[in-house]
């Protein structure tokens, strides 16, 4: 059994203690070169193992621009002056400097059929382009790459905003990790600043979770006291099952690779034996 597998195993435990499972007795082991997961209660099984096999990568990614959804190269107008990147212009500065005619068109480098970077490429030092849905409004939004990872953070609860009673992951970060984030805190808060009405792209910081944008905050101030919250869109507040996934996969930390399930089985119970004299 390698070390990796083993420590795969105990990031899968955490997980699997964090999404708290009914039931009870829930449990992960390393066997040989397999990741054993018994799960007692079968309706809760599938969910969690989609789960436990995730990547786990956080990434916070400043923002470059959004740009209208993906219809296909088909539907790109002719190509005008206007709307031509320059030579040697950044995978950024050219999806941003398109027109909106031709954004439609717009594939990333390894796009896949929705215009979205793959989660394959979806990597530390690299631009990605992610989609995005806030009610009726749809597009993508072509972010930089990461400013900071998930090592900023040290813990990651599910909880209820008293407030506006919606659900959030509530982040707790290292002494360095929190030291971190006020830097690029302030620094997109002073972006902020220039028009709160109406907030420039350099005033977000969007959440990438396993090449999925799970938000797109706005630094309203310039540092926080070691703890910050990542909560859903307006019109798409996150339900206590997504707020709960996100927290076991960011509290926990990240695997090397994503596993898949290979075997799956029900065990039934053996009987207990009825004693007498």
């Amino acid at each position: 059994m390698t070390a990796g597998r083993a420590d795969s195993a105990g990031v899968m435990g955490r997980r699997l203690r964090r999404l708290d499972v009914p039931g009870g007795g829930a449990n992960v082991r390393a066997r040989a070169d397999d990741i054993v997961v018994e799960i007692p209660k079968q309706a809760a099984a599938a969910q969690a193992i989609a789960v436990l096999g995730q990547p786990g990568r956080l990434y916070f990614r400043p923002v470059g621009c959004t740009i209208r959804p993906y219809s296909g190269a088909r539907h790109a107008p002719a190509r005008s002056p206007a709307s031509a990147p320059a030579p040697g212009a950044s995978i950024a500065q050219r999806a941003c400097g398109l027109s909106p005619e031709r954004q439609v068109a717009y594939l990333p480098p390894h796009g896949d059929r929705h215009g979205d970077t793959p989660e394959a490429y979806d990597t530390e030092d690299a631009t990605v382009v992610l989609s995005y849905s806030t009610g009726r409004q749809y597009g993508r939004y072509v972010l930089g790459p990461a400013e900071m990872t998930g090592s900023i953070v040290k813990g990651a609860a599910a909880v209820l905003d008293s407030q506006t009673g919606q659900w959030e992951v509530q982040l707790t970060f290292t002494a360095k990790g929190s030291a971190k984030f006020n830097h690029y805190a302030a620094r997109h808060y002073a972006c902020y600043t220039r028009r709160p009405e109406s907030p420039p792209n350099c005033a977000f910081e969007a959440v990438d979770l396993d090449g999925t944008l799970e938000s797109v905050p706005t630094a309203m101030v310039a540092s926080f006291d070691g703890t910050a919250a990542i909560s859903g869109p307006t019109n798409g507040p996150f339900t206590h099952q997504q707020a709960t996934t996100i927290a076991a996969l960011v509290g926990s930390g990240p695997l090397p690779v994503a596993f898949t399930a290979s075997v799956i089985s029900t065990v039934t119970p053996a009987p207990t034996a009825a004693g007498g004299t």
